[in-house]
């Protein structure tokens, strides 16, 4: 009974054994053949001269072709610009020191998949984009406080604090003049094109928010904007009333 036991079990288990080490080897020369395919460092002036027959990536451009019903259109230029890319970054892999590039690779395309791919965002921003684009052809305010600074500045540690500045002037003013939700619109569409064009580590610094989160970080800051406004009345009224008080005495 033990020998036949046996012998069955070696029929069961040698087979089984042995297509296992089969697929392991097979999948092993494939990842292998992938990983060689891949050995070959992506060239950063090829992708530039790819990212450079892209539409404008600017939010501007964008608003306002939302703004003329063309955005479909938009949206079609770039995924044939998107997709041979695409093709191209399979066939090589990234530098260390390339880390930024593929940032902005990865910003592209959150940008075509916020842009293009989501229904709801689409939609909206086609049924905001008046709105919205009177606020970034009229409010230049908020390039200007930051233009001069930004333009001769090179690093990163100052370049993001300044480029946050100018999403939140630009998102203040889209809460007054339109909506919040046309606000959240173009703090996200802001973001996504500052990470598909600017080649910076800003960390957290332009990571799109929920619709509640980004009320709150509003609220917030125009309370602490209230704030400073009342206490520069408070000291202004005692500063005026202490003037006067002094010249009633003399």
């Amino acid at each position: 009974i033990c020998t036949r036991f046996i012998i069955i079990l070696n029929a069961i288990a040698f087979p089984a054994a042995s297509c296992l080490v089969e697929w392991d080897l097979e999948t092993y020369m494939r990842v292998r053949r992938e990983v060689e395919k891949r050995e070959l460092c992506c060239s950063i002036p090829k992708i530039n001269a790819m990212l450079e027959q892209f539409p404008t990536l600017n939010v501007k451009h964008i608003i306002r072709t939302a703004g003329k019903n063309q955005l479909e259109q938009y949206c079609m230029d770039m995924k044939k610009h998107l997709d041979p890319l695409n093709d191209y970054l399979k066939t090589c892999c990234f530098d260390r020191k390339d880390g930024m590039v593929k940032q902005q690779l990865e910003g592209i395309r959150e940008l075509h998949v916020t842009l293009c791919l989501d229904k709801v965002f689409y939609e909206e921003l086609t049924k905001n984009a008046r709105c919205l684009e009177d606020v970034v052809t009229t409010t230049g305010d908020c390039l200007a406080k930051e233009s001069n600074q930004t333009s001769t500045s090179s690093s990163d540690k100052d370049l993001c604090p300044r480029l946050r500045a100018i999403v939140d002037c630009y998102t203040f003013q889209a809460v007054n003049d339109c909506s919040m939700a046309a606000a959240n619109l173009f703090n996200k569409l802001f973001k996504r094109v500052i990470k598909a064009t600017v080649r910076v580590d800003c960390g957290v610094c332009f990571h799109v928010l929920p619709d509640t989160d980004l009320a709150t970080s509003l609220n917030i800051s125009k309370l602490i904007t209230s704030l400073l406004v009342l206490s520069m009345i408070i000291f202004s009224l005692a500063l005026l009333r202490w003037n006067y008080g002094k010249s009633w005495c003399e």
